[in-house]
Formats: structure tokens, C-alpha cells, sequence
């Protein structure tokens, strides 16, 4: 999922992924890298109980919004996309 979103929106807006254990995005595009950016693309879904705050410390949530994905007319997944800003410095 981390890895079509970035594909898809490039440099426009980095996407950050953190996965419970490092998978293949964690080397194409570190935790490290994206979270050092001064907007980002944070998405979870409903498998994962995630604490945005407590993994990008650094940054606040301007904007939330959810995405269903239907599948045979009965819910599959539910993303949650965060965009998050640069805390001011100060």
C-alpha cells in the first residue's frame, strides 16, 4: 500500500509507512527520510491500531479523512489518511 502510494504521488508528498516489523518500503524509502519531511502522507487501516502522534512526534495532523473500499458490496478496508505538518520550532 506505502509503496503504490508513493509511487503514484512522487515527490509531491512523502508517504510515511510504519509497519510493527521493517518490510520492503522500510528500504526503498526509510522511516528516517520521510519522517524528516515538512508535510507527509501518513496512512494506517483498520488492521493496525496506530498512535500517529507517538510514531511522528515531530509533526501535527492538519487533516484526516477515511476511505472505505467495498468489496461485493461488504466493507474490506477502512484507510485512514492523515496529513501531517512540521511542529513549529520554538
Amino acid at each position: 500500500m506505502c509503496g503504490q502510494l508513493h509511487a503514484a504521488l512522487g515527490r509531491e508528498l512523502p508517504v510515511g509507512c510504519a509497519t510493527p516489523v521493517q518490510d520492503d518500503f522500510d528500504r526503498c524509502y526509510p522511516r528516517a527520510k520521510w519522517q524528516d519531511a515538512d508535510t507527509l502522507l501518513f496512512v494506517t487501516d483498520n488492521r493496525f491500531d496506530v498512535d500517529v502522534g507517538a510514531l511522528v512526534p515531530t509533526h501535527v495532523e492538519g487533516r484526516r479523512r477515511l476511505v472505505t473500499v467495498l468489496r461485493g458490496g461488504r466493507t474490506a478496508r477502512v484507510f485512514v489518511v492523515h496529513v501531517l505538518t512540521r511542529r513549529a520550532e520554538g
